[in-house]
């Protein structure tokens, strides 16, 4: 089951918001942008951007920083994107036509994240269609405070993270447990690591 890489992102990282109260997240590397925000302009329509509403390379991401913001205060993201999804009783179920088709339209020339690029973790995350990816639980719910993550709100295995995308299928099916309504996708966060300055 190999994940298919689907663009590149530029973000402002954000500091662990006051309200997750998990001590050891030091910073929020969710795919959406609710916390760690994407450029202004993100969300309007951009002929540029792939049907995954990404970047379709590392290059397109940094051009999509524009005046009055600032470069040196975002950081560039690649993801890929797992295959698989489960239903409310954890039974692994095909994605849909449409949710192959717009994973297919767009797959990067190459699988291969650059060199560059560090592994941060995995989140359980929701996409769609009409506005990309929206709310990771895991930060946006505060679901870490229940689920182990990472220094970066995020997942460090992919069985891991296969688990919590099933709990939070079941979660979504009670109004009480207050999970967004899915459905979730398994992505793996990589992020550009940044040059050391001069001296």
């Amino acid at each position: 089951m190999d994940p298919i890489l689907i663009g590149y992102c530029a973000k402002k990282v954000a500091k662990r918001p006051d309200w997750l109260k998990v001590a050891h997240v030091e910073e929020i590397c969710s795919a959406g942008n609710c916390v760690s925000d994407a450029p202004a302009g993100w969300h309007e329509f951009n002929p540029k951007r792939n049907a995954m509403w990404l970047n379709q390379n590392e290059e397109a991401a940094i051009n999509s920083i524009v005046e009055p913001e600032n470069s040196s205060d975002f950081e560039i993201f690649a993801y890929k994107i797992f295959t698989i999804a489960f239903n409310e009783e954890a039974t692994e179920i095909p994605l849909t036509k449409q949710e192959t088709k717009t994973i297919e339209a767009a797959k990067a020339a190459s699988n291969s994240v650059p060199l560059d690029y560090e592994f941060q973790g995995y989140d359980c995350i929701v996409w769609s269609d009409y506005g990309g990816f929206g709310c990771s639980p895991l930060s946006c719910n505060s679901m870490a405070e229940e689920i182990n993550v990472n220094s970066r709100c995020l997942l460090d295995t992919l069985e891991s993270a296969i688990e919590t995308m099933k709990h939070f299928e079941k979660k979504k099916e009670r109004p009480e447990d207050e999970v967004e309504p899915g459905p979730y996708f398994i992505v793996e966060v990589w992020r550009k690591r940044r040059s050391s300055p001069s001296p």
